[in-house]
């Protein structure tokens, strides 16, 4: 049976999964979740992570015929510079290097989206109910991790188009003088400040340290 590898590669995280390809549906072989600073290179990464799948299956060889992988920063002609880490991914040298017949890089906000609508309303938990002016309409989808992840999902009539975004790398614009005392602050430490310095774990314990003394 053929195998496919899913991956969500963050700042902090580097999650891997192999599912083997069954015709009663896909079933999982072998998940697990590394470090991403643990590892210079994200070949690195991939390479124990697949050393760990065979030892965990025990299996002679897990033939790959695709991997999708959700990277933390932006895909461009299948390559990208990851945001939060010192890594060039390429889908060409992952291919070749591992063998894998197929390999697609994706923005991972923009997977987080496309998982949120393949999946059953049941799967879904509803933070603040309300209810759409209209049918489709246009989505956001927004994470706030090791960065800040956004991405839109344009209505077309028909369907939600995936759009990948860096929108978490626009500058802040402080709206009041507390907001203004912030800014003055992250600038000391950062120069350029984008709402990914607010709202993401990059730089939380500096807006906490911030709010303490305010008090």
């Amino acid at each position: 049976m053929p195998y496919v590898l899913a991956g969500d590669i963050g700042g902090t995280n580097a999650r891997f999964a192999i599912f083997e390809v069954r015709k009663d549906g896909p079933r999982l072989a072998h998940s697990e979740v590394l470090e991403s600073r643990g590892y210079k290179t994200f070949e690195a990464a991939m390479g124990a992570f697949l050393a760990s799948a065979h030892e965990a299956t025990r299996a002679k060889k897990l033939p790959l015929a695709a991997a999708s992988l959700a990277i933390a920063g932006p895909v461009v002609d299948q390559r990208v510079k990851t945001t939060n880490l010192p890594w060039l991914i390429d889908a060409r040298t992952i291919a070749k290097k591992f063998a894998v017949k197929k390999v697609t890089l994706l923005n991972d906000l923009m997977a987080v989206g496309l998982g949120a609508i393949a999946s059953p309303p049941k799967s879904l938990a509803v933070l603040q109910v309300g209810r759409p002016k209209k049918t489709g309409g246009n989505l956001a989808v927004i994470a706030a991790g090791t960065g800040l992840g956004e991405a839109t999902f344009i209505w077309d009539g028909q369907e939600h188009i995936a759009c990948a975004s860096e929108g978490g790398h626009t500058d802040f614009a402080p709206r009041n003088g507390v907001e203004d005392e912030l800014l003055s602050l992250l600038r000391v430490e950062h120069g350029r400040v984008s709402y990914e310095r607010i709202a993401s774990g990059s730089t939380i314990s500096m807006v906490y340290r911030f709010f303490v003394k305010e008090q």
